[in-house]
């Protein structure tokens, strides 16, 4: 009987020619991104629509705060608002709106993983301050009760969903890993926005003597509550490992950098040029603005929607 031959045919050479070279080209991908190319399934649909009423919910004090804050100003009866106040606050409220936003059409859930907490932060230090200032609030006015009720409910849900997700699988993230300096940077503001939102929050009178334009205290506290947010998400973000994964937060982070600084300039002879507290706040979100523009650019290289 003949014996079969084991060598291969000559049809075979190309097929394993090619798998092999699939291997190459995947092992050279994985170590030119330096993180795995595994990924998890999609975010879940309740907090898709968690993130969906949170951009709605942040559209009116950010669009009126920008372009009417004498509308802000106005429906806002439990705190006085000055223009630049105002605006001001119409710029942290752009942020979360494009934070949120970013949330909400990310495809995967490492893309996603500073969000629930970070709204969580925010909305419950709000809350807090609208239980010490209760006697501040017109409850005839429906945008009271409208406020009210959403800073109750966000962090409501908020914790629910922490709690029922607690046990999910963010997945691996891929793409680019992250450079060091988008890391120190993110580190910075983290400690900046971290001591100043927490200074607001304790020491609110003498913050507002310090801030760079005349400030009340009760809007020194809004402001500490918006800045510890800004903290978590700059802290996350700096232990996340690809351009990927800051869809959600590079973005924002640009946009209100430069806003902060559009707005300043609008009320520039609210500002003291022998002050250092505002070369401080000019250079801060200048130099806020400019690594921001940098990562935006690394993120959209990096293709976050195609991941």
């Amino acid at each position: 009987m003949p014996r079969s031959s084991t060598k291969p045919s000559v049809v075979q050479w190309p097929l394993r020619t090619r798998r092999l070279a699939s291997g190459l080209v995947a092992d050279t991908t994985a170590a030119r991104a330096d993180v795995p190319v595994t990924t998890t399934g999609d975010i879940p649909v309740p907090v898709r629509v968690y993130f969906f009423f949170g951009v709605l919910a942040g559209l009116f004090p950010a669009i009126f705060g920008l372009f009417d804050p004498a509308t802000l100003d106005r429906e806002f009866t439990w705190a006085s608002l000055p223009a630049l106040h105002a605006r001001f606050i119409g710029s942290f409220y752009v942020f979360a709106v494009l934070y949120t936003l970013g949330l909400l059409v990310a495809r995967r859930r490492w893309q996603v993983a500073s969000g629930l907490v970070a709204i969580v932060i925010f909305t419950t230090a709000v809350g807090i301050l609208n239980l010490l200032n209760w006697e501040a609030f017109d409850f005839d006015e429906t945008t009271v009760r409208v406020w009210i009720a959403v800073y109750i409910a966000f962090p409501v849900l908020g914790l629910a969903l922490i709690w029922l997700t607690r046990h999910d699988d963010e997945g691996t993230q891929r793409g680019e890993a992250i450079a060091p300096w988008a890391r120190g940077w993110f580190l910075v503001q983290a400690v900046v926005y971290g001591v100043v939102g927490v200074l607001c929050l304790v020491a609110r009178e003498t913050v507002a003597d310090a801030w760079p334009w005349p400030v009340t205290n009760t809007v020194v506290q809004f402001y500490g509550g918006a800045f510890l947010s800004l903290a978590y998400i700059s802290w996350h973000s700096a232990r996340r490992r690809t351009w990927a994964s800051l869809v959600a937060a590079a973005p924002p982070f640009l946009v209100f950098s430069v806003l902060a600084v559009v707005v300043s300039l609008i009320h520039a002879e609210l500002f003291s040029a022998d002050d250092a507290a505002t070369w401080a706040w000019f250079a801060f979100f200048g130099a806020s603005a400019a690594v921001a523009a940098a990562m935006v650019a690394m993120v959209i290289r990096d293709r976050p929607f195609a991941r």
